[in-house]
């Protein structure tokens, strides 16, 4: 999924969080929803995403998910992060 940023305004912040900027419905919550329908789930995010807030959505889920994340270049600039969930076997 590639939920909306905000527009502009997100890349005038450090640090994007996903519980405060994320409108009109919070990363946690658009990642808890992809859980039910889905083994994986994809996020697409800004660059400047805090990336301790997707370990501890991986970790919110009962039993926690795995999480890989990969840094999206174009000529050689950070454009975006990549969030790759998958629920683990019990």
């Amino acid at each position: 999924m590639s939920p909306p940023w905000g527009g502009p305004d997100y890349a005038k912040v450090d640090i994007y969080d996903m519980k405060s900027m994320l409108k009109p419905c919070e990363g946690y919550s658009l990642f808890k929803l992809g859980t039910i329908i889905a083994s994986r789930v994809v996020m697409f995010l800004p660059r400047n995403i805090d990336i301790d807030q997707l370990a501890d959505m991986a970790l919110s889920v009962d039993p926690p998910w795995a999480v890989e994340v990969e840094k999206n270049f174009l000529n050689g600039k950070l454009k975006a992060i990549t969030a790759y969930f998958e629920k683990q076997d019990s």
